[in-house]
């Protein structure tokens, strides 16, 4: 469905991962445009406006080499988290998380936010409303094998 909804507002190759949630395709749109346009026609055909955090393939290959040094080394990467964020991060929202005491390593570069989870996702405190709430505004987040697989078919394959 996410693939036709792509295709009827023109968008080129729009092609899925799984059923996570995430599409891949080609437009001379900015990002930002592409993002209402298919909050708005996801609305329109199935009754509910998710937020569409949108990256350009660049900005997916950049958060693939901008990996934390701190979570390059032997980290269990089906614990390794990538928050997407809408807009910019609240200056304070790496203070806000710390005061929290929890065990998850968190670090955010730019619009991106890394994050470890020793005991695993389901077991976190750290929910993405208490992110959104730190970070100051809407986000999604994927697994590290879902970030990688994205990076393959947004450059893999030659799409800019």
């Amino acid at each position: 469905t996410l693939r036709e909804i792509c295709e009827s507002l023109k968008f080129d190759d729009p092609r899925t991962y799984l059923q996570s949630g995430n599409v891949v395709f080609r437009t001379r749109r900015k990002p930002e445009a592409a993002a209402v346009a298919l909050e708005e026609a996801i609305e329109a055909r199935l009754g509910f406006r998710p937020a569409v955090v949108p990256r350009t393939a660049p900005q997916i290959a950049a958060t693939v080499e901008g990996l934390p040094i701190g979570f390059a080394r032997d980290l269990d990467r089906s614990k390794l988290l990538v928050m997407f964020l809408a807009g910019e991060p609240a200056g304070d929202a790496l203070v806000k998380i710390a005061r929290l005491a929890l065990p998850e390593q968190v670090e955010a570069r730019g619009r991106e936010v890394y994050i470890y989870f020793p005991d695993g996702v389901g077991r976190s405190k750290l929910s993405t409303t208490v992110l959104e709430r730190a970070f100051g505004g809407p986000m999604t987040g994927r697994n590290w094998n879902t970030v990688l697989a994205l990076r393959e078919l947004a450059c893999g394959r030659g799409a800019a």
